[in-house]
């Protein structure tokens, strides 16, 4: 019966030992302290279970082979029941929702903004404003389609050009203030020296000596 003892607990010490070893390797090298020492111990346990060995090889054969049966069956209980706990706790644990982060070191604010590039963003905008403005350009110019000069009406119609009108900024800028009132004044009544009225003074000097 104490032979039995001692063979039971070397067998549960070992098998401890066993698995701390394994979760142990996951962590250090076998050249860790904390390595060797469980060696060591496993080594030790190991030499103790052969001294016992021997001496239940000495016993009669029956209660050899009942020594034998009870250990593995008592050992087996005490290993399923270990690993069924260790189960249990480690289920509890992934169902927690405590997490196991932790943060190791701060962020380090960067000297200069990663982004945005203020020079390249100017400087795209330049040429694509410049790009985009040219565009527009020609296609109004492209849509124009009357008489853009003068040229072409002696070119193209054969026809004398003896003034060009252009618009007053003095009277368009009535016409809108006085819209609703209906009451456009002449310009060459309040504004005798303004462009079109000089124009039109042109035009009566060129057709008189046309006549």
């Amino acid at each position: 019966e104490l032979m039995l003892k001692q063979n039971i607990e070397l067998e549960k010490m070992r098998i401890e030992l066993k698995q701390k070893q394994a979760e142990l390797s996951a962590k250090y090298t076998p050249d860790h302290p904390l390595m060797a020492e469980i060696n060591a111990q496993v080594n030790s346990l190991n030499q103790k279970t052969q001294e016992l060995n021997k001496s239940i090889k000495q016993l009669p054969e029956t209660q050899r082979l009942y020594l034998q049966l009870y250990r593995d069956v008592k050992v087996n209980t005490e290993l399923y029941t270990s690993l069924l706990n260790s189960y249990q706790q480690l289920k509890i644990a992934n169902a927690g929702e405590i997490g196991n982060v932790r943060i190791i070191d701060t962020a380090v604010e960067p000297e200069r903004p990663i982004k945005p590039k203020k020079l390249i963003i100017l400087i795209l905008s330049l040429f694509v404003g410049g790009f985009i403005g040219v565009l527009i350009a020609l296609v109004r110019n492209m849509m124009r389609s009357g008489i853009k000069d003068s040229a072409q009406i002696e070119n193209e119609l054969d026809l004398p050009v003896y003034a060009t009108v252009p618009r007053s900024p003095v009277q368009e800028s009535r016409i809108n203030i006085l819209k609703k009132k209906k009451n456009i004044p002449i310009l060459a009544v309040k504004n005798s020296d303004d462009i079109a009225i000089e124009s039109l003074r042109s035009m009566r000097t060129a057709i008189h000596f046309a006549l």
